[in-house]
């Protein structure tokens, strides 16, 4: 299994590791962990293994695997400590893409990956349904760690207009390229904070689906001077919740 790949001396070259809902658990993944033939690992996909947040500690503690730039661990329960040590690990300061959708880190396990000096290569943080509210956007948007960012998904959160209005205002996102906030009780007043933001201006797609925005929230994100690089804004029709 898992232990019989993490010891093989043919995995030596490999760069790519897929191992979608495989429900390796902890053990698994520290036999991940303390493998040096996956030193020259550079993609490491464990969407769905149930691993934990100790599982997400054995990654952030390992000496092999220092040369990833994107990892996925979307659905594995990490929590607020398994978002922590991720956060405090300098042997994750390569990586570029990070996927921790339906994790439940909340608002103190986004405030531990805003604040963190070893992810500042980051392009793409994927952040859906985590439960993560105004305090853990606003940490987000005071980061002066995470200014290469161009994707951010941030879909069925609880953000509110609090939120984004923290992210609209900060100065810290001006490379985002891609921006989900679809489901997260956006109203009116926080689809015009983005209308008015001067920092979103690189922006190409607004994925707003799900926010009670209303016609006049979208007429303003439409006609918007800050927004008008944005080619794919996605609404609902009806505007409903």
């Amino acid at each position: 299994g898992i232990t019989a790949l993490a010891r093989s001396e043919y995995v030596g070259n490999l760069e790519e590791l897929n191992l979608f809902n495989n429900h390796i658990g902890v053990e698994g993944v520290r036999s991940l962990s303390q493998s040096e033939p996956l030193k020259n690992l550079k993609i490491l996909n464990l969407w769905g293994n149930q691993i934990g947040p100790q599982g997400a500690g054995a990654l952030a503690g390992s000496p092999h695997l220092t040369r990833l730039v994107a990892l996925d661990l979307t659905g594995n329960g990490i929590g607020p400590e398994g978002a922590r040590a991720l956060a405090q690990s300098p042997g994750l300061n390569q990586l570029k893409v990070l996927r921790l959708g339906k994790n439940g880190i909340g608002d103190a396990g986004l405030a531990a990956l805003a604040q963190s000096p070893h992810l500042t290569h980051l392009e793409t943080l994927v952040l859906y349904e985590n439960d993560l509210g105004p305090r853990g956007l606003e940490a987000l948007g005071e980061s002066p760690h995470l200014t290469r960012l161009k994707e951010l998904n941030l879909a069925k959160n609880r953000m509110a207009d609090a939120g984004v209005e923290a992210l609209a205002g900060s100065t810290n996102l001006q490379r985002l390229e891609i921006l989900d906030l679809q489901w997260n009780a956006i109203s009116p007043q926080g689809a015009a904070a983005l209308s008015d933001s001067a920092h979103l201006s690189s922006l190409r797609i607004l994925k707003m689906w799900g926010n009670p925005i209303g016609e006049k929230g979208a007429r303003r994100i439409a006609e918007s001077p800050h927004l008008k690089n944005v080619t794919n804004t996605i609404y609902p029709g009806d505007f409903s919740p």
